[in-house]
């Protein structure tokens, strides 16, 4: 009964938990979960798992998505349309909005606020999340550092300290040197946090804090609409313990915006304004 009410309550742990995990979870033995999906009718636990991954979207590859919806009959035609992928990306984030409490979000944004740096470690499509929180960080006065590449991360987790703290993203299907290497962190640190989909996650399994994005999409492995919430919430939350230090960089990086003429706004001395009109209009 404690199986099956897994499988019916909680299906993408059953989905990427070995047969141990789930033993171990549920207080049942590995080899009655192997005889349990036997009597479901299944070769094996392995492949009752592919069964449930085949009807859980978000654990579907790209190619999976777009087979079923262009070359099977009865795919709906509005899968990949505008108002539907807007639609997804909605209840994605409101579904964000209820998973991360806001103490949870806190604890973890204390973490953050009291660090000397903070590492973001991700890879593939979750790598341009990391490199906007790491610069969202860098904004509230907390040193980050995203850098995709496995060889230059790992030189930043060799200088993770206590005081440091590591946050790794990752969602379905989980980029291998990103948990491997967050692994190492939370060996070197214990202000680890995970921006994942899922408490079964490896990444959550590993983290002290973990905060949940769903990425669901119709026909693209992943929508980032969610997880980018979620980083802005963490931020949001990060600049309210550090708003003294967030408020004197922004007054600087002003500074330098108008020296360097990094920025083209409406703050345009009248003598600059036809030459920066201009380079508006020649790109």
């Amino acid at each position: 009964m404690r199986l099956a009410r897994a499988i019916l309550d909680e299906p993408f742990t059953v989905a990427v938990a070995t047969a141990a995990d789930l033993g171990a979870q549920l207080g049942v033995d590995p080899a009655t979960v192997v005889r349990f999906s036997r009597a479901l009718g299944y070769a094996g636990y392995s492949e009752l798992k592919e069964a449930i991954r085949s009807d859980l979207p978000h654990m579907l590859t790209a190619t999976e998505k777009l087979r079923r919806r262009l070359l099977e009959p009865g795919g709906d035609p509005r899968a990949g349309s505008v108002e539907s992928t807007v639609s997804q990306d909605l209840r994605n984030i409101q579904a964000a909005a209820a998973m991360n409490g806001e103490d949870l979000v806190r604890r973890a944004a204390r973490a953050i606020a009291s660090s000397d740096r903070v590492v973001v470690l991700a890879a593939g499509m979750s790598a341009p999340v990391a490199t906007v929180l790491a610069h969202l960080l860098e904004l509230a006065g907390v040193p980050g550092r995203a850098r995709s590449d496995p060889v230059l991360a790992a030189a930043d987790v060799a200088t993770l300290g206590p005081a440091s703290s590591v946050v790794a993203i990752g969602f379905w299907r989980y980029v291998g040197s990103t948990v491997h290497l967050f692994r190492a962190a939370t060996g070197r640190t214990r202000r680890s946090i995970a921006i994942t989909d899922s408490h079964a996650s490896p990444l959550a399994r590993l983290a002290r804090f973990t905060l949940l994005a769903p990425t669901d999409a119709a026909t693209i492995n992943n929508s980032l609409a969610a997880p980018i919430t979620v980083v802005n919430a963490l931020v949001t939350a990060v600049t309210g313990l550090t708003s003294r230090r967030a408020y004197a960089l922004s007054q600087a990086l002003d500074e330098v915006y108008e020296a360097g003429r990094v920025t083209i706004g409406d703050t345009a001395r009248p003598g600059e304004a036809a030459d920066r009109g201009g380079a508006v209009e020649d790109r």
